[in-house]
């Protein structure tokens, strides 16, 4: 199978919120949404909510998610799983409001899969799942020439086989790439700026971690 987007296509995982309340001090929305029963990771002290997988971004900048909804601040967020609310400090008028909530965009146990020249973005990711690579098991994909940006956990999650060549892979949540696996190629790639989610450097998060290759 070969997936190749046009100049500027867009894969991504958000849902736009529109429909704004005022409540109290704080902007609410509502999404479908469902909390699983427990998530992978540690966090830093600056954020942890850090484990949860889905974001909220104003205009593609993510906004910081809080663990309680008595705590919302500036640049802060929180989501009560309960009800599907979406609780926001900031004032979202004039913006563009998306949460991201489908887990990955490619995923399976098919062999040499070509995914090229793809925007990649905002997806859902569980800490050591990637947006393509889902939580492994591919196996002789080539990965070349997308900017992978904005997904929760890892940006490209490797495995046997794959090569990874020409891609940006800015601004994830936990790694821009990782995984294990044999007989890999990663080259000719931009990795900077990820981990904003905020996880424990010493557990998980960064730039790129591979294990057992």
């Amino acid at each position: 199978d070969s997936f190749v987007g046009q100049t500027g296509a867009v894969l991504s995982g958000a849902a736009l919120l529109t429909n704004f309340v005022r409540n109290g001090s704080y902007w609410v929305s509502h999404v479908q949404v469902t909390q699983a029963s427990s998530y992978r990771g540690q966090c830093n002290s600056a954020h942890p909510a850090c484990i949860y997988p889905e974001d909220l971004f104003f205009d593609n900048v993510p906004k910081t998610r809080v663990s309680a909804g008595s705590s919302i601040g500036p640049g802060q967020w929180y989501l009560d799983y309960n009800s599907g609310t979406v609780y926001m400090f900031d004032n979202p008028t004039g913006h563009t409001v998306e949460i991201s909530l489908l887990p990955y965009a490619f995923d399976g146990d098919a062999t040499y899969v070509i995914v090229s020249n793809l925007v990649i973005e905002k997806y859902a990711c569980v800490a050591g799942n990637g947006a393509i690579g889902g939580g492994g098991g591919t196996s002789y994909w080539e990965i070349e020439w997308n900017n992978v940006r904005y997904n929760h956990g890892i940006g490209i999650r490797v495995s046997d086989g794959m090569q990874v060549l020409h891609n940006k892979l800015l601004h994830n949540g936990e790694l821009g790439l990782g995984g294990m696996g044999s007989n890999e190629l990663v080259d000719g790639n931009e990795i900077a700026f990820n981990n904003y989610a905020g996880y424990n450097i010493y557990w998980e998060g960064g730039g790129a971690k591979f294990a057992s290759v």
